[in-house]
């Protein structure tokens, strides 16, 4: 197993890996709309899927692998009525790539009240 991490991360002090190497797999944590220096992006859902999108590229590109190699997604949304804007979102980020295999929730996250998505993935190397 190899463990990926970002130099630099504010999030790095959390007991987590931001994602894992094992076999051919990557696991990456879940990913919050919050830029590597630390900003939160608290905007509208579609600037939140664009962070958190561009967070699990470089994890997945540390690892040797890329949203194109996307196996399975699991979504976590605070608020049922971001799901179309969310869906349109997501479709632009990936749909080039091919779509991987999702599920989706509306829950409370663990993050400051203005974040409305978490999303941790599985791709191939």
């Amino acid at each position: 197993m190899n463990r990926i991490s970002l130099e630099g991360d504010p999030g790095t002090d959390l007991p987590l890996s931001p994602g894992v190497v094992s076999g051919n797999l990557v696991f990456v944590s879940g990913q919050v709309p919050r830029r590597g220096d630390g900003t939160w992006i608290t905007g509208s859902i579609q600037e939140q899927v664009d962070c958190v999108f561009d967070n699990l590229e470089t994890i997945l590109v540390r690892a040797g692998s890329s949203l194109a190699r996307l196996c399975r997604v699991n979504v976590y949304l605070t608020h049922r009525e971001d799901f179309a804007d969310f869906n349109d979102a997501y479709r632009a980020r990936l749909e080039d790539h091919g779509l991987p295999a999702r599920t989706t929730l509306i829950t409370e996250l663990v993050t400051p009240p203005e974040v409305r998505i978490e999303i941790d993935a599985i791709g191939e190397i």
